[in-house]
């Protein structure tokens, strides 16, 4: 792009792009990767700016010239430095594919019994419904009382969980509501998204860093999400409670990398309620040397029942919870999840 300097103004020559040439999906290609820029297929400053950030921040000369090759250049540089997970899908809830999530969070003897089932409404939307009670999958909390965390979760199964994440584009979403109103947990607290890295120490039982991302609400009634890095320090935000008897929708786009060009953002129903900078993958440790590495990806009721946090109030034994969540979809595109979402119940 050749340019005319005169003083403090300077007028651009060739900044039109290519006849034929799909503005918008180069704006969108460059949103999902985490450039922060208006999708609405103008080629203004602010896109040109952008995309010269991008070809720049990947190492890559950019002569201003733009058009279809741009299109297909940042097409390329994404599938080299921006793979999707392995897990891609869109589950509407007509049936429950119990192969494709962790059995061990969501077995099939809960189904029996009703804890993972699916239901409709009134209009012939099918949705699934989680229920987690006292002591249900404690198991992998060993050495804690039962009363501390109990689970169902649909999430990346085992057979999946060990590949790499450097350089990984992640955008999902999903649709929640709470059967009974504004969702106030009968547990201290229920986390209903996270991401887990699950780094395993080489030489200890305990893992190296357990958690990177996740949502929670509260019995006092907030809600709040936050991502954590490998010292347990948490860059968290509190935000209004969203979960109530209609949809909310859920929207996470994550880039994954060591390096301080990562960033998460949270949409609640098409608002943008949290961003983070810096590095997604958590694994500088002092004291810990990890062996392999496992990544989990789950949505659900994942109950924190700690009777130290509930103000003394007593549990009962058949004290639950239940969500209910519907369009779960994982991928790689940010304007994929947003038609997934968009779509009337």
């Amino acid at each position: 792009m050749k340019q005319l300097i005169f003083g403090s103004l300077f007028f651009l020559i060739g900044t039109f792009p290519a006849k034929g040439m799909d503005v918008q999906k180069l704006q969108q290609e460059l949103y999902d990767t985490g450039y922060s820029i208006t999708v609405d297929g103008i080629l203004d400053n602010e896109t040109r700016k952008q995309l010269a950030k991008f070809f720049k921040d990947n190492s890559q000369e950019f002569d201003g010239v733009i058009s279809e090759q741009t299109l297909e250049d940042i097409i390329s540089l994404k599938k080299k430095f921006y793979r999707p997970i392995p897990w891609i899908f869109h589950d509407e809830f007509e049936s429950i594919k119990w192969n494709r999530y962790d059995e061990s969070h969501a077995p099939r003897n809960l189904g029996r019994i009703g804890h993972v089932k699916i239901e409709k409404e009134n209009n012939g939307n099918s949705y699934v419904s989680l229920t987690s009670t006292i002591g249900q999958l404690s198991k992998f909390n060993k050495g804690q009382d039962r009363y501390i965390k109990d689970r169902v979760e649909l999430g990346l199964p085992t057979k999946l969980a060990p590949f790499k994440l450097d350089n990984r584009l992640l955008w999902y979403g999903f649709k929640v509501k709470s059967p009974n109103g504004k969702f106030i947990p009968n547990a201290h607290s229920v986390t209903f998204t996270q991401y887990k890295q699950i780094q395993k120490n080489a030489g200890r039982k305990k893992d190296c860093s357990p958690l990177f991302w996740r949502m929670n609400a509260q019995s006092d009634g907030r809600t709040w999400m936050a991502v954590t890095n490998e010292n347990n320090k948490k860059n968290k935000k509190i935000v209004t409670t969203f979960i109530n008897k209609n949809w909310s929708t859920v929207k996470i786009g994550v880039y994954f990398t060591e390096s301080e060009r990562g960033w998460l953002r949270a949409f609640v129903n098409g608002e943008l309620v949290y961003s983070y900078s810096g590095r997604t993958i958590m694994n500088k440790f002092e004291t810990c040397n990890p062996k392999h590495f496992e990544n989990r990806l789950r949505i659900g009721v994942y109950r924190g029942s700690d009777t130290k946090k509930l103000n003394g109030k007593v549990i009962n034994d058949d004290q639950s919870d239940t969500l209910h969540f519907d369009d779960f979809i994982v991928t790689d595109s940010s304007e994929k999840v947003d038609q997934v979402l968009s779509t009337t119940n």
